[in-house]
């Protein structure tokens, strides 16, 4: 999951994606705001409830609502999605990044 991360923040780095941290894993960030994080071999992207990508995203077998360890609440537009649908997570941090501009 590293190694898919690492490509996914190379890819979009011309978009203004850098690489931090957000609530402890580390993290993608655009304009100072997390938009996608690891935990452990999944990555969780921040996808608005809204948009379809958000409900694409949570139908992945697996998938759920991410509660990080520092809340303890799960919070509702942010999706973790297994490394099983890696070939999907380019897309979603896209989606993830122009969310964040909006």
């Amino acid at each position: 999951a590293r190694i898919l991360f690492d490509g996914i923040a190379a890819e979009l780095h011309d978009d203004g994606v850098s690489t931090g941290m957000a609530f402890g894993p580390r993290a993608l960030t655009h304009s100072g705001l997390g938009v996608a994080c690891l935990a452990g071999d999944s990555m969780v992207f921040r996808l608005p409830v809204s948009t379809p990508e958000h409900a694409e995203a949570m139908a992945v077998e697996g998938a759920h609502t991410w509660a990080p360890s520092t809340l303890n609440a799960a919070l509702p537009d942010w999706v973790v999605v297994p490394v099983e649908s890696s070939a999907r997570w380019l897309p979603w941090a896209r989606v993830a990044v122009a969310s964040s501009a909006a």
